[in-house]
């Protein structure tokens, strides 16, 4: 996902179910999905990010997992 093998503006539409929280590169990932994106295209994200570790009250509490 940190290198996609298509050329630049031909993906309609992205979706990313949790998977991007796999990469240590995330930044990187997100680079390339708007390489590829069409003008106009879409990107449907499902999962939750976060540069540092979050506090164990908010990993004990799924009410601030997302809204």
């Amino acid at each position: 996902m940190e290198q996609i093998p298509l050329p630049g503006e031909t993906v309609e539409v992205i979706i990313s179910n949790g998977v991007i929280n796999l990469s240590f590169r995330k930044r990187r990932v997100f680079e390339e999905m708007y390489r590829v994106l069409r003008p106009g295209g879409r990107i449907s994200i499902t999962g939750i990010g976060s540069a540092k570790q979050p506090s164990q009250s908010i990993v004990n509490d799924p009410k601030l997992w997302a809204s």
